[in-house]
């Protein structure tokens, strides 16, 4: 049987070929074509050699082709910028994802992000199906390499097993996950990745990991945020995205397109900043404050911190805060002790060795008996020399957010610190009062719905709130910075009955009448130069 011919085709059509499959090659995305364009963010992430990397990315902001491209060069040991630590060997990586479920987290974003990017010669025999264990959820690598994928609901049991070398968190997961994942990273002394877009807002990781690596820039976590409006792949612009975040507000805006940690609840002090908050302790002249009234205010706590704050408040009403004890599991007798040599320090006058605060304020709650003691906090603290001011302190929290709000105000006329400085500052060695201050926030609904179906609650969430309340106890006592309406008119109408006005004018040189006798019908006849500021002012007299 003569077998049959190849049908002709021309070279002209050959080279089509040839040329439209590098084009696709080129164009359609591979891991070798991964960064074409540059990503100067993304590209950071992908050389920090910090064993924890913490990536807060908006929507599109291209976080999960960073941590899967990632988990891929390590995996197939072609990382483009790092050398494989010699504590892993030269065996198969073991890494892991932790994704939200099985369902979205594996099936709808995980796994066609891999296929984008994997090539086939780094599969089991280039397929597919023979590296991917649907059952399981495992990835297998040609090179022995692997990837296994659990979810959020896992019980802790089943997250246990083979240690890893890295472990990458698609979206925040929960404290106890994270932490029982970390112990599958000590046996090789293994890198973490998280990557999340902070729809929840400043929740554990932000207090754990993300602020006190922006605090620590030479520790042990890196930091790298992914915006939407820097993807050079992202093909829309700044009106495209303004139309498709219409129904946003300005926090959920900026965690979606930007990657940035908001309250989702809004900030109690959303203006409170560093730099025009916070003075330098170092720089801060002490002296200039010691004629000054000074108050002394705390918040009372046993497992919390009890939080002790001291301020002064000059002639012109400037404050200062200027310096704070903020400590728990402590007793009454230890914070009493730490109070008065804190105060014996400051040396406030000289020539005497200790001078307390002219007033101290603090929590009414601290009225209560304790059962273990059959006293209250007052009572102890009065017995050791500290007397505390509560009565008149105000239940409702929102008086003392009001007058802590209008003295943290920036003046453009400037205050007695300075152009541009609010009446209130605060020194910076009061690191956990200017910690707080930063990131106080409303309360939040237990539901997204509610959040949207309701008015925003005017309720603190009651975190890491200790030294705000000290402070919030202390500005109570403050007066009221109001501005004060400016009157409508300069011309103040007064109203005078008749025979008092005539009484006045009678006896004013600078009046006139038309007639020396004058009638009550006749009232209106009159001439005077008497002068409306001058009735408003004599209507007050005596």
């Amino acid at each position: 049987m003569t077998p049959a011919k190849a049908p002709h085709i021309p070279v002209e059509d050959l080279f089509s070929l040839v040329t439209d499959a590098l084009e696709r090659s080129l164009n359609q995305p591979n891991i070798l074509n991964y960064g074409e364009k540059y990503y100067a963010e993304q590209d950071r992430f992908h050389r920090s050699p910090k064993r924890g990397r913490f990536v807060s990315g908006g929507n599109r902001g291209g976080k999960t082709d960073s941590i899967v491209v990632e988990s891929i060069w390590w995996a197939t040991n072609t990382h483009r910028y790092l050398q494989r630590p010699e504590a892993w060997g030269s065996g198969p990586i073991s890494q892991r994802f932790v994704v939200v479920d099985v369902a979205k987290g594996v099936e709808q974003i995980m796994l066609p992000k891999f296929q984008r990017w994997l090539s086939k010669s780094m599969l089991v025999d280039g397929r597919w199906d023979k590296s991917w264990d649907a059952k399981n959820l495992i990835l297998t690598f040609s090179n022995g390499s692997t990837i296994d994928f659990v979810t959020h609901g896992m019980e802790l049991s089943k997250l246990g097993g083979v240690p890893r070398h890295i472990i990458y968190f698609d979206e925040e997961p929960p404290r106890h996950i994270f932490n029982e994942s970390m112990m599958r990273l000590i046996d090789y002394n293994g890198f973490w990745v998280i990557s999340a877009t902070p729809v929840k807002g400043m929740g554990w990781t932000y207090d754990l990991l993300w602020e006190p690596a922006q605090e620590n820039p030479d520790g042990d976590v890196a930091c790298f945020t992914l915006s939407m409006e820097d993807n050079p792949y992202v093909q829309a612009d700044e009106e495209d995205r303004d139309f498709y975040m219409q129904g946003m507000d300005v926090q959920e805006r900026a965690m979606r397109e930007k990657g940035s940690f908001v309250a989702r609840s809004g900030l109690v002090f959303p203006n409170f900043n560093t730099d025009t908050h916070v003075m330098d302790y170092d720089q801060f002249d002490m002296r200039s404050i010691r004629k000054w009234e000074w108050y002394s205010s705390a918040d009372f706590g046993i497992n919390n911190p009890t939080a002790w704050l001291w301020h002064a408040v000059s002639p012109r009403g400037d404050i200062v805060t200027f310096a704070e004890h903020y400590q728990s599991d402590m007793n009454v007798p230890q914070h009493a002790s730490i109070v008065k040599e804190m105060e014996v320090g400051f040396g406030r006058l000289s020539g005497r060795d200790y001078d307390a605060p002219d007033i101290r304020v603090g929590d009414p709650a601290g009225k209560q008996r304790q059962m273990n003691t059959g006293t209250s906090v007052l009572t102890e603290y009065a017995l050791l020399g500290i007397h505390i001011q509560v009565d008149g302190i105000p239940h409702d929290a929102m008086i003392g957010v009001e007058k802590m709000r209008q003295y943290f105000e920036v003046l453009a006329e400037g205050s007695g610190w300075g152009p541009y400085r609010p009446k209130w500052v605060i020194l910076s060695n009061c690191v956990n009062l200017i910690k707080e201050l930063k990131k106080l926030r409303w309360a939040t609904y237990s539901s997204e719905k509610l959040a949207y179906d309701t008015n925003k609650r005017e309720e603190i969430h009651k975190k890491d709130d200790h030294a705000f309340d000290s402070a919030k106890y202390f500005a109570t006592l403050m007066p009221d910075l109001s501005p004060v309406p400016a009157p409508a008119s300069d011309r103040v109408p007064v109203t005078l009955s008749y025979q008092d006005m005539m009484a006045r004018l009678s006896n004013d040189d600078n009046v006139t009448f038309v007639d020396d006798e004058m009638s009550n019908e006749d009232a209106t006849e009159w001439e005077t130069t008497y002068s409306d500021e001058e009735l408003y002012e004599g209507a007050y007299d005596g």
